[in-house]
């Protein structure tokens, strides 16, 4: 039942629509305990924090983008804008702190209980800091410096304008006639979705569930080593056929009478018995 109540969903056997909403009958706010200090202006929200920070009572460091339930609160105004204020409890020592919105430096100001953690760095001797923050396009003040740069600039330009030459005449030479250009690209986008169309009839044609590609040279070699192949094949197969039909079926030599052997005489088992006993008597 908790659940039900949690989300609105449970409606007591007591309430009915003429005593109002569920939340007027129960005597709560929709919010419920984010707002429970509402008659003070104040509405619990989950606040994340700008910038790292410490607390001046443990020195904790408090990293950039943790999350606290704040109490937000009106304190002010900058012109029309409101000025908010977050205090919340350090997770340590539940030191109180307070953030406030700063609308004239589109930024945030500590208040009470911590101070913005701030990192410095010092300048080495030869100012490479310096360097990094200018950047290397950054204008050079040295008149030397700047002759320096304006004598490298124009070698790289003698060296560099045949090939920039070539270039342009090549542009010229692509983009003279535009129409022409872009009518050739259409007419072969065409031919190509044209391809495309009759490989895809021919796989429907066949009952493929495949994308057919177009025919390369290798396949046409292939096919061609293939063809031969079957083709010598049957050519081999004629010639046989065409041997056993010309030669005579008595091409083989007849054997000769002398050259049969008569097949030994079988005795009866019944006339072997009768000479054993012939012999005993």
């Amino acid at each position: 039942m908790a659940e039900r109540r949690a989300t609105n969903k449970y409606y007591p056997i007591e309430w009915d629509p003429s005593k109002g909403s569920i939340n007027t009958f129960v005597g709560q706010h929709p919010l419920r305990q984010r707002a429970a200090k509402i008659d003070q202006g104040i509405m619990v929200v989950r606040f994340e924090l700008p910038w790292s920070t410490f607390c001046l009572k443990c020195d904790r460091l408090l990293a950039k983008g943790v999350r606290f339930n704040a109490e937000k609160k009106k304190c002010g105004n900058y012109f029309s804008t409101t000025i908010w204020s977050f205090k919340m409890n350090c997770p340590s020592c539940s030191n109180p702190l307070e953030v406030q919105t700063d609308p004239q430096n589109r930024d945030y100001v500590c208040v009470t209980g911590l101070k913005q953690r701030t990192v410095e760095y010092e300048a080495s001797e030869d100012n490479q800091l310096e360097k990094i923050a200018q950047g290397p396009d950054a204008p050079v003040d040295d008149p030397f410096q700047k002759l320096e740069n304006k004598q490298e600039d124009e070698e790289f330009a003698k060296v560099q304008f045949p090939h920039l030459t070539e270039l342009h005449d090549l542009s010229d030479k692509n983009f003279k006639n535009d129409y022409q250009n872009a009518r050739m690209l259409r007419n072969n986008f065409k031919k190509q979705q044209k391809e495309i169309q009759s490989l895809r009839n021919e796989a429907r044609s066949k009952s493929l569930a495949i994308e057919l590609l177009p025919v390369s040279s290798d396949d046409r070699k292939n096919a061609l080593a293939f063809s031969t192949k079957m083709n010598t094949a049957s050519q081999h197969q004629k010639a046989e056929r065409f041997k056993i039909r010309s030669s005579s079926i008595f091409s083989t030599p007849v054997a000769t009478k002398s050259a049969i052997k008569k097949p030994p005489a079988r005795v009866s088992q019944s006339a072997s018995a009768i000479g054993f006993v012939k012999n005993i008597r």
